[in-house]
């Protein structure tokens, strides 16, 4: 079995090299062995923990390169930034819905909630 440091001998230079280019832009473990035309379950036993670490630098350059465009570039290029937070970097818009409720509608989710202050007479 192959160590991350060290890849398999079925694979060339050229394979792995492609590899890590893919799992860098966040393509799938399916996705690349389908490419590359091997079995899912070979690629994953050579192949996990390595896609994993290389994603993981993938997604760190990104968020490094959005923090300086941010900051160097201002909008120029934003909507693509902001896509790729969204897509791989957990990012997302925050909304804020407001609702007004009136008293009798108040009224009539406490008592469905059971939590309404019946009037005594």
């Amino acid at each position: 079995m192959a160590t991350a440091g060290r890849p398999p001998k079925e694979f060339t230079e050229e394979q792995i090299k492609r590899i890590d280019e893919l799992a860098e832009a966040q393509c799938k473990d399916f996705t690349i062995a389908e490419e590359l035309g091997v079995e899912i379950e070979l690629f994953k036993r050579h192949f996990a923990q390595r896609t994993q670490r290389i994603r993981a630098i993938g997604k760190n350059r990104v968020m490094v390169a959005q923090y300086h465009g941010c900051l160097v570039n201002g909008t120029g290029g934003m909507s693509e930034r902001v896509w790729w937070g969204k897509q791989h970097l957990e990012q997302s818009d925050k909304q804020a819905i407001e609702h007004d409720v009136t008293d009798e509608l108040g009224d009539l989710l406490r008592e469905i909630n059971g939590t309404r202050i019946l009037p005594t007479d």
